[in-house]
């Protein structure tokens, strides 16, 4: 991501779960292409650029930031077609397509995440392996923290087809929408009085311009110490 913090107290985030948005002018390109490449457009040199705000604790103010994501050129590695996306500080996610739906594979890592699952079909499940991302983490626990916050998995349900969303980028209808929802036992060790966090996450994708909203909730049960992080998109266009 290409970020710029206009807030205090955080830097960049780097979630898993932010994809690509486009144009107007694609929305209607893009009438004639398959499911997957509507919700989730893949042609080189698109750009979308997101406002990003997080909060740690209810009482401080947002950290307020800018993400943009780029397409690159598509590749053919092994016989199977990748679409890669480099982010302002030059990471790459690679996306796959394939029966089962939309995968980003990070660098260095062996297994992809579905992040779009099939059948595009309200009450379809899936679930892939995730992170703590928010929450605010006891730093005196280090690398014993760190690992521990991986040991966890969200729980993805395509909810709605047909959502109308609201963002600075325009209106946009028909969209896709995908709740999540996980947990992480914590051992009472590593923190005394807390032993689950939740996760709960909304992404909206629109027809020919892809993710174009994101809100994200982490809190210890119950309902202790949230962190919250909203992005929207505020524009797109072809490089």
């Amino acid at each position: 991501m290409w970020i710029k913090s206009g807030g205090r107290g955080t830097g960049l985030i780097s979630s898993p779960y932010l994809l690509c948005l486009y144009g107007l002018v694609l929305l209607f390109a893009s009438s004639c292409s398959s499911p997957e490449t509507d919700y989730f457009p893949t042609t080189p040199g698109y750009e979308w650029t997101y406002d990003i705000s997080r909060t740690i604790l209810v009482a401080h103010e947002p950290a307020r930031q800018k993400s943009i994501v780029r397409n690159l050129q598509s590749q053919t590695v092994g016989g199977v077609k990748r679409y890669p996306k480099i982010y302002a500080n030059g990471r790459k996610y690679i996306f796959i397509k394939s029966t089962e739906g939309i995968s980003r594979l990070s660098s260095g890592e062996d297994s992809a995440e579905l992040v779009i699952g099939h059948p595009l079909s309200v009450g379809a499940k899936w679930s892939s392996a995730a992170r703590l991302q928010l929450f605010d983490l006891p730093r005196s626990q280090g690398d014993n923290w760190n690992m521990l916050s991986q040991n966890m998995t969200l729980d993805y349900t395509i909810t709605s087809l047909d959502e109308t969303v609201k963002v600075p980028a325009g209106y946009f209808s028909r969209c896709l929408r995908i709740d999540a929802v996980g947990f992480l036992d914590l051992p009472r060790r590593i923190m005394l009085g807390i032993r689950i966090i939740k996760v709960e996450q909304t992404q909206w994708y629109a027809p020919g311009v892809g993710l174009i909203k994101m809100t994200r909730r982490e809190f210890a049960i119950p309902d202790l110490y949230p962190s919250e992080y909203t992005q929207v998109l505020t524009s797109f266009k072809q490089k």
